[in-house]
């Protein structure tokens, strides 16, 4: 359950695909709702329901404070899991929030700052991720096998070092004039 379709949360989307796919690769389908706002939590909880209804596991929420609905459909569910985005969120149901995508914007901007003041900025777009600080994963949940964590901690280690680089997961979302 996404806020608005933007190339950045629809390459989430794929890329979530892309790793559920990974892990099991009988999943052909992963639903995607859109809802077209930030911070309408009924719109989002509207959008949860009908993702649980159609039967999903997990809700991954990438809908900032939109999120409190998709968390608040998976509580009163009480068997479909979350996936927080944007800062931690376990703490609106630790119970079914298994992890959160933590995205630190002041990580961004702190090195953007730096380099316009001492002058070594390179003006264009950047993509920036786990490597420079910009993502990272919250506590995972108990739920989560111990062995399960570390994997995806691996998997992260290696995004940040290099070992693992990614296909631009944008696919066709994003317009040829989007970034000018």
């Amino acid at each position: 359950m996404g806020a608005v379709e933007i190339p950045s949360i629809a390459a989430d989307f794929n890329a979530f695909k892309i790793a559920a796919q990974t892990v099991n690769p009988a999943v052909e389908e992963v639903p995607v709702a859109y809802t077209g706002s930030w911070v309408d939590i009924p719109k989002a909880k509207e959008a949860a329901i009908a993702q649980i209804d159609s039967g999903v596991e997990l809700i991954m929420a990438n809908g900032d404070n939109a999120n409190v609905g998709a968390i608040e459909a998976a509580k009163e569910n009480g068997e479909v899991y979350v996936i927080g985005w944007t800062r931690d969120q376990s703490h609106l149901a630790p119970e079914l929030v298994l992890t959160s995508n933590e995205q630190r914007v002041d990580h961004i901007l702190v090195d953007a700052m730096t380099q316009i003041k001492d002058g070594s900025v390179e003006w264009g777009n950047h993509i920036v991720g786990f490597a420079e600080g910009a993502q990272s994963f919250s506590e995972y949940n108990e739920v989560v096998p111990a062995e399960v964590a570390q994997e995806v901690d691996a998997v992260i280690e290696a995004l940040a070092t290099g070992k693992i680089v990614l296909d631009d997961t944008t696919g066709d979302v994003v317009k040829d004039d989007y970034h000018k």
